[in-house]
């Protein structure tokens, strides 16, 4: 198994320790409208980022929405985020935790994710999920 940009000679390196065990990744050309030439762009958390941030004027109520290509010349061309799935409506003892959870994810946790090479997510992005946290209901 490689991983994309790696060279099917050396191991797969799952993404979190990819850098940290030294695997390559290859600069990948981005497709920049009205621009003739391809700009090679580097994976790292700026990178990524940077495609979460290309991706805010199309990102629906439901998160829901597609990285690859985002707009934006410094924008990773195959990016993803991570999704959570929560019931809307959650039982009071346990649904407080997780609504804890959530919110230091959003704000302590995402001071964490670079050193660990996740791509934290722009502000635009925290505002909409912060605001769907405040959405649910503990019963």
């Amino acid at each position: 198994r490689t991983s994309v940009g790696q060279s099917s000679k050396r191991p797969f390196c799952p993404k979190p320790r990819a850098r940290q065990a030294y695997c390559s990744f290859e600069l990948l050309a981005h497709p920049v409208a009205r621009i003739a030439i391809a700009i090679a762009i580097a994976l790292s958390v700026v990178s990524v980022t940077a495609a979460a941030s290309g991706i805010v004027k199309t990102l629906p109520a439901d998160f829901r929405v597609s990285m690859t290509n985002a707009e934006g010349p410094m924008s990773y061309p195959i990016s993803a985020m991570t999704y959570l799935l929560v019931y809307k409506e959650l039982d009071k003892a346990k649904g407080s935790e997780l609504v804890k959870m959530l919110n230091w994810l959003m704000k302590k946790g995402q001071t964490l994710a670079s050193p660990l090479f996740y791509a934290p997510l722009p502000e635009a992005i925290l505002t909409k999920v912060k605001e769907k946290i405040k959405t649910i209901q503990l019963k």
